[in-house]
Parts: C-alpha cells; sequence; structure tokens
C-alpha cells in the first residue's frame, strides 16, 4: 500500500528565499519578540560589572567627573583653546563628554558582545540581535549619568540651559543609530577576526583628539579636514549648539550625517541578520 510522506527542507539561511522587505520584517519581528530578553541580558551585564567592582555604581559617577574635571583644569591652565565662546567650558565639555561616551562605549560593547556570549550562543538558541542590543544598555548608562552631572553644572550656572533638555533624546537617535549600524557590522567580523575588536578601540582613540569634543572647531589647519569628513564632529556638534543655544551652524552636513547614520543601522542589521546563522559555529 502505497503512502505519502510530507518532507520539509529547513535551509541554514533562509534569508536566500526572502526578498528585502521580508528579511526586514523578519529582522524587527525577532527584535520585537525578545524584547524581555533584551533587558534581561542588559540587567544581567549591569549586575555582573558591579559585582565585580569595590565602587560598584559609584564608578559612573566618578570617572565622568575625573574627566571632566582634567580639561577644565586644562583649559584654566591656558593648555586647551576654548576660542571666543561665551558659553560656560564645564557645560561645554560635559555635554561633549555625554554624547562622545555613548559612541565610545557602545561601539566596543556591541564589538565584544558575541564572543563574550559564546557559551550562551553555542549552548542556546538565543537571538544574537537581542545580544548585540543589550550590549548598548552600559553606553546608556553612562549617557544619562553624565547628563544628569551636565543638568546640576547648569542649575549652578545658568537655567536658561534647562529649556532644552527635554528634546537631548532626539538628538540622541542619530549617534545610537550610528554605533549600533558600525556594531553590528564589526561585530560579524569580530567573530572571524579577533584584532578587529583592538583595530576599532585604537581608532577611537584617536577619533576622541580628531573630534571637537574638548575644544572648538578650528577654523584652519591639517585637523581641520579630518574634523570636516568625521560624522561624529556633526552627530556632537550641533546637539550641543542647540542644547547650550549657541548659533547652529553645519545644519546640512548633521542631516547628512543623520542620514548616514540611520543608512548604517539598515545596512548592518541586515548584514548581521545574513550572517547570524554562522556565528555559532565560529565562536
Amino acid at each position: 500500500m502505497d503512502r505519502n510522506y510530507s518532507v520539509t527542507i529547513i535551509t541554514k539561511n533562509p534569508w536566500r528565499n526572502k526578498g528585502i522587505l521580508e528579511n526586514y520584517y523578519d529582522i524587527f519581528t525577532d527584535i520585537i519578540n525578545n524584547r524581555g530578553l533584551i533587558f534581561s541580558l542588559f540587567s544581567r551585564d549591569l549586575k555582573n560589572i558591579f559585582q565585580q567592582s569595590c565602587l560598584g555604581i559609584a564608578w559612573t559617577i566618578f570617572l565622568p567627573i575625573c574627566y571632566v574635571s582634567v580639561f577644565i583644569l586644562l583649559y584654566s591652565s591656558g593648555i586647551v583653546n576654548f576660542g571666543n565662546s561665551n558659553v560656560s567650558y564645564p557645560l561645554y565639555i560635559t555635554l561633549g563628554f555625554a554624547f562622545w561616551n555613548f559612541f565610545s562605549i557602545g561601539l566596543p560593547a556591541a564589538i565584544n558582545s558575541l564572543p563574550s556570549a559564546g557559551i550562551l550562543i553555542t549552548k542556546t538558541n538565543v537571538s544574537k540581535k537581542a545580544i548585540i542590543l543589550s550590549s548598548q544598555g552600559q553606553a546608556l548608562i553612562s549617557f544619562f549619568v553624565q547628563f544628569i552631572l551636565f543638568i546640576i553644572l547648569a542649575i549652578i550656572i545658568d537655567v536658561k540651559y534647562l529649556y532644552t533638555i527635554p528634546i537631548v533624546l532626539l538628538f540622541l537617535v542619530p549617534i545610537i543609530s550610528f554605533s549600533l549600524g558600525l556594531g553590528l557590522f564589526f561585530s560579524i567580523i569580530n567573530v572571524y577576526i579577533r584584532d578587529i575588536a583592538n583595530i576599532v578601540g585604537v581608532l577611537i582613540y584617536f577619533g576622541f583628539f580628531l573630534t571637537p569634543i574638548f575644544y572648538t572647531t578650528p577654523n584652519f589647519g591639517t585637523i581641520n579636514m579630518f574634523i570636516f569628513i568625521n560624522p561624529i564632529t556633526y552627530l556632537i556638534g550641533v546637539p550641543r549648539q542647540f542644547l547650550l543655544q549657541i548659533p547652529v551652524t553645519d545644519v546640512l552636513p548633521y542631516l547628512i550625517a543623520v542620514i548616514l547614520s540611520f543608512f548604517l543601522l539598515f545596512i548592518g542589521l541586515f548584514f548581521f541578520h545574513i550572517n547570524e546563522d554562522n556565528i555559532g559555529d565560529k565562536l
């Protein structure tokens, strides 16, 4: 007696049989369905960091104060040139550090998140996107701690700067997109070539000095060329100008940098999605 059997073929890379929109639908569905996991992983990582530290959460407050204090000392000594701006230098540098530190903490955290979760990835079918997204929690906490420091300084120095605070999250979104887009891309490469994390770390170190965080943008000189092509210059500079009520310049470069940040995010998500199934085999 003949019997009919149905056979289901499971492909390792199902994205190949889907269109662009279907793949993006799968990406965002995966993120939404794993939002609880993202929060749980973030809470776990945060708890582990503070449990292994003598000062615990005090580090997130102590370090920003140290950094800001050092540059305020350099400025008061005449070593750092702030130009002719009428804005308080402590407010200027505190706000700049808040935005920069999100990028400088968030990008390496995303790149190193997959190797750090190697056992979890190889032993379970956990969402790899959730691991990447949860790594940005450390950067968010660092940003908000430093922004609270900015608010305290604004209350002491001039309360007029408090009126623009409600819009700060809107300015943070492009920086998150830029950091996360690069992080998604380089996290995959880091699985195959572990030197990528160190290379990016060195580039971030040099990027700090090539981005006007603790100084104003010079009008001439060799460094001006690097500042001009650096998208972080505009993603930090324009929001800081707006929040400190400085006449906003470079509106067009800022809009281009914002578009670039969202483009990187969407490309990074797709690149990560098509390589996600191979991560467990390489860790």
